[in-house]
């Protein structure tokens, strides 16, 4: 809805339990930036070309479900976003927030910064 409604040019990327995992996620952002993706390239080819467009071509990569990622895949997003310098929105149920928040993992997610809805 937002893409319709404000910006066309924002990916949005719904994660969900059958995109977890770091190659998936890289298909389908290489895949909304025109990226041709061949499963025998490693993701490291296809993180850099996605950089390399993002470079060019400024947009905003909103992940829903991001809670269902798994650390490989947040971790190659943030390479994105340090590389690109391209907005990243996550989204996702009170899981996510718990995860980033918690006691023992926390330390993992200092380099992204979340806000928590209102109650």
């Amino acid at each position: 809805m937002y893409k319709k409604k404000f910006c066309k040019d924002t990916i949005v990327i719904i994660a969900g339990i059958t995109m977890m995992a770091v190659g998936t996620v890289l298909a389908a952002i290489a895949e909304q930036l025109g990226v041709k993706y061949y499963s025998s390239k490693t993701n490291s080819v296809y993180l850099q070309a996605i950089v390399d467009q993002l470079h060019q071509h400024r947009k905003l990569l909103i992940i829903d479900e991001a809670h269902f990622l798994k650390w490989e895949s947040f971790e190659a997003l943030r390479q994105i976003w340090d590389e690109a310098q391209a907005g990243i929105v996550y989204v996702g149920m009170e899981r996510l927030y718990s995860q980033m928040r918690g006691r023992n993992s926390k330390y993992l997610y200092d380099c992204l910064l979340y806000t928590s809805p209102s109650p």
